[in-house]
């Protein structure tokens, strides 16, 4: 049985949570001992190279974002996944700026990906949105930029609110992510 279809069965058929758990574990030190795949990037149609592995940034603090993000680049990570919705894209856009400027890296050998928001869907919002993104990270072109996901919810004015968030309800406290360090990194190279 492929690997695939050993882990959609454990996954389907079963029976409470531990046996999902032992087999995640089980799964995950598999995947562990593999050797480093061969081919690190996966051609697109127009020439463009994406990274088979990237780094995301959601729930990085703003106050370590920076350094974690060249950490990323410098253990090897060329793909980056951003958003303005995780309100740390100033602060990752200064990590990929001291990568380039400790010459890690090049701007040309990074994938960088960010998000619209569900409150920039409508076309007059778009390049605004875009233009907010790529000033935040310091950039001069993002490589891919996807729809956050396809629920359009009103807009929100950068002066009133940004990154907008899933806070667009009054009242709601956008949780903010515990992180005890810069954790533990390897080196996809």
């Amino acid at each position: 049985m492929e690997f695939g279809q050993r882990l959609l069965r454990a996954t389907f058929c079963t029976r409470g949570v531990l046996p999902l758990w032992r087999h995640i574990v089980r799964t995950l030190r598999f995947l562990c001992t593999m050797p480093m795949m061969v081919e690190k990037h996966i051609a697109l149609s127009n020439g463009a190279k994406f990274p088979m592995v990237g780094f995301g940034t959601w729930k990085l603090p703003k106050d370590t974002a920076a350094s974690m993000v060249q950490t990323a680049i410098e253990k090897g990570y060329r793909a980056l996944d951003c958003a303005c919705d995780y309100g740390n894209e100033k602060e990752v856009g200064s990590g990929i700026a001291a990568a380039i400027a400790s010459g890690t890296v090049s701007r040309e050998d990074m994938f960088v990906t960010s998000k619209l928001w569900n409150t920039y869907h409508r076309p007059e919002h778009v390049g605004l949105a875009v233009d907010r993104t790529l000033s935040d990270l310091g950039l001069d072109y993002i490589d891919l930029y996807l729809i956050h996901f396809p629920i359009s919810l009103a807009f929100v004015p950068f002066e009133k609110r940004y990154p907008p968030g899933m806070g667009a309800r009054p009242g709601f406290q956008r949780p903010e992510a515990q992180h005890s360090g810069t954790g533990p990194l390897r080196s996809t190279a």
